[in-house]
């Protein structure tokens, strides 16, 4: 009777303790592919399917409730997940024939009270100057700066941010940054050589960064609530940069040919700058 009692209890503590297990699947196939999982948490999942040769990918798993996904095939890339917080999700997909290509996903939990600041010096802080902030256009670049000083500290609690990377091609870098909570990051890589990063600290934020092509550059860094930033890149050499502080701003660039250069900054609130470039 006694080893009945005794056998009930463990059964009852394992119950519980399953509930709070973390869950981790691999399916790996192919040549000289290594797969790192660590997890310390409770109910954290990770899902990895790799093939090819010579790949790695690793996920780094502290928190609670956190979902991160890497498909990963072709050869010699890596892949890598850090999730420290709650209730995040990334997804990383290499594709089949991929070679050499290198992403990043950083969820780290905070709530970034203390977000960056913006930098931007407003000309017209004694009074009114009226027409236009400091824009100026040149023949390769254009730079449209909305300046009106914002707020750092747009934490209010963390996680729920959601970050997806698909890269298609050779020699890609890719990384996303995010702290705060309900962020969203997208980066989309097709061709070769192509770099692209995302930093976001705050509030349901948006940023997407969608290159095709080679040798472009796209960044986008977001320090506030409620940002939207996109860009969209098609040739090659292009580079383009989106910087963006306060609450409510939106930011969209275009780029279509080669040697192209846009920058646009952003600080206040419920601002819109729209660059299309082609040649």
């Amino acid at each position: 009777m006694k080893k009945v009692i005794l056998c009930i209890s463990a059964m009852l503590l394992s119950a519980i303790g399953f509930s709070q297990n973390n869950q981790s699947d691999i399916e790996q196939q192919g040549r000289n592919n290594e797969i790192k999982v660590l997890q310390d948490g409770k109910n954290n999942m990770s899902d990895v399917t790799q093939g090819g040769r010579n790949n790695f990918a690793k996920v780094d798993q502290d928190g609670r409730n956190n979902d991160a996904t890497i498909w990963q095939f072709g050869k010699d890339n890596t892949a890598k997940i850090n999730q420290n917080g709650n209730n995040d999700t990334a997804s990383i997909t290499q594709e089949c024939d991929s070679k050499d290509n290198t992403v990043v996903i950083n969820q780290n939990g905070e709530s970034c009270q203390d977000c960056p600041s913006s930098n931007m010096v407003n000309p017209c802080q004694s009074g009114d100057c009226g027409g236009d902030n400091g824009d100026y256009d040149s023949s390769h670049g254009v730079r449209v700066a909305s300046s009106d000083r914002g707020r750092s500290g747009y934490g209010n609690g963390s996680g729920n941010n959601d970050a997806t990377v698909d890269q298609d091609g050779d020699h890609n870098k890719a990384r996303i940054d995010q702290a705060g909570k309900g962020n969203y990051a997208s980066i989309n890589q097709e061709g070769d050589h192509n770099k692209a990063e995302i930093d976001q600290c705050g509030k349901d934020n948006e940023a997407m960064i969608d290159q095709d092509g080679n040798w472009n550059k796209a960044k986008i860094s977001q320090s506030g609530q409620g940002l939207y930033a996109n860009i969209e890149q098609d040739g090659c050499r292009l580079d383009s940069k989106i910087e963006q502080y306060g609450k409510n701003n939106d930011a969209h660039t275009v780029q279509r040919g080669w040697d192209q250069k846009s920058v646009i900054e952003q600080d206040g609130r419920s601002n819109v700058a729209y660059v299309k470039q082609r040649n």
